[in-house]
């Protein structure tokens, strides 16, 4: 008849059995991606954007602050969309298509009591960091490490507080920490580009310049635009030339 199904908000892939999302798959093969979903951006009369109806009120912003829909999604899918990622019904923690991150257990609109939550103790722990560095300014570091820890400890799973973190023991020669720290995002953010741009600085202090370089590569393929890790590069492998002659 020429009707075609597609979806609005997402199926947790749960929802079927295999048989019949097999069926419904063959049928209407844009249902394969069932398992999360993406900014559905709408926008009102005063120009006010949400990310979805689901989540309308709540961390709106306005259309005249962005060049392009791209950006806009963009924006939602950064500042937004990764708290879907933390926050999951009990009966979901040991899932494997949870763990797979091909599902995100549950609308977002089930998820904002917790996400609100989850903002206030980023918040909260974000200003913890801003005495830290304040600290690490004044070279205090045993003061500092005693407030990122407290800072970690308000949002633990904050991919933010997590980085920062990371960057404070790389400036104050703990790699190892820093290390740990960077894996346990990549666990939850495989494509977060601080992520090997800060195992690239590690690789740097520890002179093993051509793992700096496949680092910082990593890090452009996910943001072909960043000119300052075009720069890192270039000047990484002009050290690395410099090393050779003088072997």
């Amino acid at each position: 008849m020429g009707v075609e199904s597609r979806l609005d908000c997402f199926l947790p892939l749960c929802t079927f059995n295999d048989a019949d999302y097999g069926k419904l798959i063959k049928t209407f093969p844009s249902m394969a991606k069932g398992g999360f979903c993406r900014p559905a951006i709408a926008v009102g009369p005063d120009l006010t954007v949400w990310r979805c109806f689901a989540i309308s009120s709540y961390e709106n912003v306005s259309l005249d602050n962005f060049a392009s829909l791209k950006e806009l999604t963009g924006f939602f899918m950064s500042s937004f969309d990764h708290y879907k990622w933390h926050i999951w019904p009990e009966q979901c923690e040991k899932c494997k298509y949870r763990l797979s991150r091909i599902c995100q257990s549950s609308c977002l609109a089930f998820k904002v009591k917790e996400i609100k939550k989850f903002v206030e103790e980023e918040k909260s722990a974000i200003s913890v960091l801003a005495e830290a560095k304040e600290l690490l300014d004044k070279n205090d570091v045993h003061s500092a490490s005693v407030k990122y820890k407290e800072a970690m400890e308000k949002a633990p799973k904050s991919i933010k507080i997590k980085a920062d973190s990371s960057f404070f023991y790389i400036k104050s020669g703990d790699f190892f920490t820093a290390r740990k720290l960077l894996d346990e995002i990549e666990k939850e953010y495989p494509d977060y580009s601080t992520i090997f741009i800060y195992r690239g600085i590690i690789s740097e202090e520890e002179k093993d310049y051509p793992e700096a370089v496949r680092n910082y590569r990593k890090a452009l393929r996910l943001c072909p635009g960043e000119n300052d890790l075009k720069d890192r590069i270039k000047k990484v492998r002009s050290i690395q030339i410099l090393n050779m002659g003088f072997i």
